[in-house]
C-alpha cells in the first residue's frame, strides 16, 4: 500500500538523525530526533523516551557502551595489545595477527558479549592501528571494523538455543523435522572457520591489504614486555570476565 503522511513525516525523522549520525555525532542527532518524533503527532516525547529506554536492545547498548569505555579508560585493550603484538607468532607472519584479532571477536561473541564484544575489539582493533601507523579510516582498519561484526553475528548463531537461531530453526523445524544439537554446533563452528579463512584469502590476494605494519621492531616489542600489569587494570579484567 502507499505510505501515509504520518509514515513520511517519521521516514524524514528517520532519515535526518541517520543523516546527523554519519556527519556530526551520536548524542546531540539522537537527542533532537527524539524531539523531531514527538512533534510528528505520533506520541509525546515522554512516551518515546519511555519506550526507547525500556527496550531491553537499547539498555544493552548502554551497558556495552559503559563496559567500552572503562575498558578504554583503564587501558585493559592495552594489555590485549602487548600480548598479541610480543607474540611469537606475529614473527612468523602478521597474518597470524590479523586471524588472532578476529578469533578473540569470535570468541567474545561465543561468551555472549553481544554489543560489548564489538565494541571492545573494535577498540583493540583502533590501538593496535595507533601504534602500528595504520590511518582509522584506511583500508586495514575498515576491514577490520566490518569483519568484527560479521563474525559477531555469525557466531552469535553458533548455539541453537541463542535467539537468532531459534528463530530459524522454528521456521526450518516444520518442514525438515527437529534438528539435533551436536551436529548442529559442528556444523556452525565449521562454517565460522571456513568463513575466516576464506576471509584471510580475500583481504591478501583481492583486496591485497598491508599488514607490513604489524611486524614491529625489537625496540618497541621489548617496551611492550617491559610494561607491567597495575592493580586497577586486574581488577577490571577481572570484572569483564564475571560480566
Amino acid at each position: 500500500g502507499q505510505i501515509t503522511p504520518m509514515g513520511m513525516k517519521i521516514l524524514g525523522v528517520f532519515i535526518a538523525v541517520i543523516y546527523g549520525w554519519i556527519t556530526l555525532d551520536i548524542i546531540w542527532p539522537s537527542m533532537i530526533g527524539f524531539v523531531a518524533y514527538s512533534l510528528t503527532g505520533y506520541t509525546s516525547l515522554m512516551q518515546a523516551l519511555m519506550t526507547a529506554f525500556s527496550h531491553q536492545t537499547v539498555v544493552l547498548v548502554l551497558i556495552s557502551s559503559i563496559l567500552a569505555g572503562v575498558i578504554e579508560r583503564t587501558n585493559c585493550i592495552g594489555v590485549l595489545n602487548k600480548w598479541l603484538l610480543t607474540g611469537k607468532f606475529v614473527k612468523k607472519s602478521p597474518w597470524f595477527l590479523v586471524a588472532a584479532i578476529l578469533l578473540v571477536a569470535i570468541v567474545a561473541s561465543i561468551c555472549n558479549c553481544g554489543f560489548a564484544a564489538v565494541f571492545v575489539t573494535w577498540a583493540l582493533v583502533l590501538q593496535i592501528a595507533d601504534l602500528c601507523g595504520y590511518e582509522k579510516k584506511g583500508p586495514f582498519v575498515s576491514f577490520m571494523l566490518i569483519m568484527i561484526v560479521v563474525f559477531n553475528i555469525t557466531t552469535g548463531n553458533a548455539f541453537p538455543w541463542k535467539g537468532g537461531a531459534l528463530a530459524c530453526l522454528a521456521f526450518f523445524e516444520p518442514l525438515m523435522g527437529p534438528f539435533e544439537y551436536v551436529p548442529y554446533i559442528i556444523m556452525s563452528f565449521a562454517y565460522i572457520i571456513a568463513l575466516l579463512v576464506v576471509m584471510l584469502i580475500v583481504a591478501k590476494f583481492v583486496f591485497r591489504l598491508d599488514v607490513s605494519k604489524l611486524e614491529l621492531n625489537d625496540v618497541i616489542i621489548e617496551q611492550l614486555k617491559a610494561e607491567k600489569i597495575n592493580s586497577v587494570q586486574k581488577i577490571t579484567s577481572f570484572l569483564i570476565v564475571a560480566f
